[in-house]
């Protein structure tokens, strides 16, 4: 084996010495930049324990129910939500719809939908005093909406059945006047046909008083002179329901003179009477 020559051995040596020194200080370069970032991470995370989380999450809040309601509401698809939004962001817009269901106003505030809610319920308490409502003060305002909405629920069903009963009491009055009306149509006929009947009678009892005058003036134009029999076959000819309408009582034609168309104070004379009827009869 040939000998190995010192200068390849010193190179060999020096080589060795320059590697080791460079990995030496990028050793150390990479040593300090991690010690520097290490002491950095550990005081941001120093920072973020004692100032940040406090204030954003209690200790222990991220094992709090309430994580799990924002996750879930987070991933719900009928939210509208992005999948990427953080949790903290997710509690601010819930309280954003919540501001304006109760506002009726977007981008209201906690303190207006506090405000508006105690203003709605102190006046809706204010305005039912009488209607018998027991309306909460400030902290129910789904209770108190659901208090009015049973009240109108209830007022519109009476409203429905007091509607009912106009309805029905119209109807009854309908019928009762349409019976009324009725009853006056058959009066009205029934006063008609009296009317009729009465006209009919008074047009007999007008054509019996002719028939008769007709018949006296016959017998006074003839000077019938006869029996008070003869004059009592006559007469029964006349029918009984008649002998009211006429002029002249049915005792004057039993007499043989004409005293019955004489007045009071004439002198009833037989041949007076008689020669007054034969004038009549030569006129």
């Amino acid at each position: 084996m040939p000998p190995v020559s010192q200068q390849n051995s010193r190179a060999g040596l020096i080589t060795a010495v320059v590697i080791f020194t460079i990995l030496f200080v990028t050793a150390t370069i990479f040593a300090i930049y991690y010690g520097v970032e290490a002491t950095r991470l550990q005081k941001d995370y120093a920072d973020l324990k004692s100032k940040y989380i406090p204030r954003i999450i209690p200790e222990g809040g991220l094992t709090s129910p309430v994580i799990a309601e924002l996750e879930a509401a987070r991933s719900d698809p009928n939210s509208g939500l992005p999948a990427s939004m953080a949790l903290l962001d997710v509690a601010v817009k819930q309280r954003d719809n919540l501001a304006q269901t109760i506002t009726g106003t977007a981008g209201s505030s906690p303190a207006d939908a506090q405000a508006a809610a105690a203003g709605a319920l102190a006046a809706a308490k204010d305005r039912t005093k009488g209607a018998s409502l027991t309306l909460p003060t400030s902290d129910n305002l789904a209770g108190a909406v659901k208090t009015l909405a049973d009240a109108v629920a209830s007022r519109a069903e009476q409203v429905q059945n007091l509607q009912a009963q106009v309805e029905q009491t119209q109807k009854e009055k309908a019928q009762l006047i349409a019976d009324v009306n009725k009853a006056l149509e058959q009066k009205n006929q029934d006063i008609a046909n009296i009317r009729a009947q009465m006209e009919k009678s008074t047009a007999d009892v007008a054509a019996y008083s002719a028939s008769k005058d007709q018949t006296v003036a016959g017998i006074e134009k003839n000077n019938i002179v006869g029996s008070p029999g003869r004059h009592r076959q006559l007469l029964r000819r006349v029918p009984k329901r008649f002998q009211n309408f006429a002029r002249n009582p049915t005792s004057a034609l039993f007499r043989d003179h004409l005293q019955g168309e004489l007045p009071s104070h004439a002198s009833p004379h037989r041949s007076r009477a008689r020669h007054r009827v034969a004038r009549t009869d030569h006129g």
